[in-house]
């Protein structure tokens, strides 16, 4: 397939609290296949805002609308997602991030719609400034119009990750 995206955009700094990126427009979605329909034009957009209320904490806002290919069946999806992040360093070594993610797609040439839900928490531990031990948890939801496609799944994580 051959994807176009036309956006038009801005990109500010209100304050030296908040900054952000907003940009829209048009995605069209073609296929080579003649047995398979094309898109057509829909809306896409990206948005990312950040507000740093304190030097030690971050609110992020992102949105997006866009094409994907599929993971099921149908020729395509138009994923829309919103996610709100909230970090707070609690100190130098201490770090917290809740994330909620709010989503929806629908499939291309097939009916079918699925709304997703996500829930995170993660802490992150700096022993040494090269070395960052975490631990996280996310439960997440898909409910579909196809009943054999709904889920519910809950990930722990631990990660060490370490930079030269």
């Amino acid at each position: 397939s051959t994807e176009k995206i036309v956006h038009v955009g801005v990109t500010w700094e209100p304050t030296g609290k908040t900054s952000g990126t907003i940009e829209g427009g048009r995605t069209s979605k073609d296929f080579d296949s003649a047995a398979t329909a094309d898109q057509g034009k829909t809306s896409s957009w990206a948005v990312n805002v950040n507000w740093h209320p304190q030097t030690y904490s971050t609110v992020s806002l992102k949105s997006s609308r866009r094409t994907d290919e599929s993971v099921y069946r149908g020729n395509f999806t138009i994923a829309q997602d919103t996610t709100l992040n909230c970090k707070h360093e609690w100190n130098s070594r201490f770090a917290t991030t809740l994330s909620l993610l709010g989503g929806k797609d629908k499939y291309g040439s097939i009916t079918r719609e699925d709304k997703r839900s996500e829930v995170g928490l993660s802490l992150d531990y700096k022993p040494r400034r090269w070395l960052t031990l975490g631990a996280g948890y996310t439960a997440t939801e898909r409910d579909s119009t196809s009943n054999t496609a709904d889920y519910k799944r809950n990930l722990f994580r631990l990660s060490l990750t370490a930079s030269m």
